[in-house]
């Protein structure tokens, strides 16, 4: 496991060099946050792809996966910004790095 600066990613899972990258932002946000995108890159063990069956095993170990990503896109680094707003808990497309 390694650190290191990453401008459009939260994490990433090398089965090549068998390294799971995080970014160094993490460090901002709650252990939940990053509990998630852990889950996440481990999961690619198993699955590469983003496909149902990786999504499946994804949610089996972390329910609240679509929320806690959703607070990483939008930089919720603490609850109490939340101040009482909802967010959408409802799955979402992944979006493309190429912008």
């Amino acid at each position: 496991v390694r650190g290191q600066l990453m401008k459009t990613r939260f994490g990433s899972n090398s089965g090549k060099t068998h390294t799971i990258c995080l970014s160094l932002s993490l460090y901002c946000y709650t252990q939940d946050c990053i509990d998630s995108v852990v889950i996440h890159e481990l999961t690619h063990d198993t699955f590469p792809n983003h496909g149902k069956r990786f999504y499946a095993k994804l949610l089996k170990y972390c329910p609240d996966y679509w929320f806690l990503r959703r607070r990483l896109l939008y930089h919720i680094y603490n609850e109490d910004l939340l101040e009482g707003k909802q967010i959408d808990n409802s799955p979402m497309e992944e979006e493309d790095d190429e912008e």
